[in-house]
């Protein structure tokens, strides 16, 4: 019954080096791994990864890499609650710091399951960004009040742009008010993407008393951070902003840009505007003119924007 995991796992192990890389046996097979969602392998794997718990070697350390992989996607494609469970177990067992961020990766990925921050927090101390960073993503989705004083009081103290980033989107979902003075502080920052990172949170989080702060954002020299400024200020504006949002929409179109939605909510700056702007100049000439002008520069817009667009003003190339 259990024969074509076996082979998988074999098969993921392969260490052979193709010409091409998406030709590779282990290429191949990962690929394969990504598609299961046949719950019934979930007890057998928990078996073999007993009988490799706490094995020291490389090819034992990779098997189980290879074990949790399959479960992942198991996971996901199956939303079985087991599963987060199984890698919980397994994650305080292993040492590797390689191992532990994959499957503090993982674990994130299990819709619905929301781990004890207690079990997790920790890892954010970790002097190695391989374990830390994947820590903080999936404290993201831990609401309780300590874990945003934990991130916050890590958030004081970085100054590397990745971790930051992780950091305010994590702040996304668990942050509340204590977050906001913190956030303005870096909207300041130096880094571009650190400010960046600060608007995106706060367009989440903030509210319509820093709506001058998004209006000055929308000045900011780096193109990401005018884009979350502009997000946060169609968010918390009113009528009296519509003329800096048509603005700011029509600066956008004013140059060529490819710009994907932003992954943690699937939205992007035009967007946002187009949404306020219709809700108070729906019908008007203005905003007839601003659709004419966003279908000569239908090529550049992104998918999402386009979608968007067909949808909600019947408008296409």
């Amino acid at each position: 019954m259990h024969e074509h995991i076996d082979d998988l796992i074999m098969r993921m192990l392969d260490d052979t080096y193709p010409i091409a890389s998406d030709e590779g046996i282990s290429w191949k097979a990962y690929r394969e791994a990504e598609n299961i969602k046949d719950e019934t392998y979930i007890f057998y794997l928990a078996e073999l990864l007993e009988g490799l718990k706490n094995k020291k070697s490389r090819h034992e350390r990779e098997k189980r890499e290879a074990i949790y992989f399959i479960l992942k996607w198991i996971g996901v494609n199956s939303c079985n609650k087991e599963v987060p469970q199984i890698l919980m177990r397994c994650l305080h067992s292993e040492t590797n710091m390689h191992t532990i961020g994959k499957l503090l990766d993982y674990i994130r990925e299990q819709e619905d399951y929301i781990p004890n921050y207690k079990e997790i927090i920790h890892y954010v101390d970790d002097k190695r960004w391989q374990i830390r960073r994947p820590a903080i993503d999936l404290l993201g989705k831990c609401k309780e009040k300590e874990v945003e004083i934990k991130l916050l009081d890590l958030l004081k103290v970085s100054d590397d742009k990745y971790e930051v980033g992780d950091i305010c989107s994590a702040l996304i979902n668990v942050g509340t008010e204590r977050s906001i003075p913190l956030l303005l502080e870096k909207v300041n920052d130096k880094q571009q993407w650190i400010r960046s990172s600060a608007y995106e949170a706060l367009a989440f989080i903030g509210n319509p008393s820093i709506i001058p702060v998004f209006v000055e954002g929308l000045k900011d020299r780096f193109y990401c951070s005018k884009h979350d400024a502009l997000i946060g200020l169609c968010r918390f504006a009113d009528a009296n902003y519509v003329e800096i949002i048509y603005d700011s929409v029509t600066k956008i179109l004013s140059y060529n840009r490819i710009l994907d939605a932003n992954f943690t909510n699937n939205t992007t700056d035009l967007i946002e505007g187009m949404k306020f702007l219709n809700s108070h100049l729906k019908d008007t000439g203005k905003m007839e003119k601003l659709l004419k002008k966003i279908k000569n520069k239908w090529e550049v817009l992104s998918d999402e924007e386009r979608e968007f667009l067909q949808r909600f003003f019947e408008l296409k190339e």
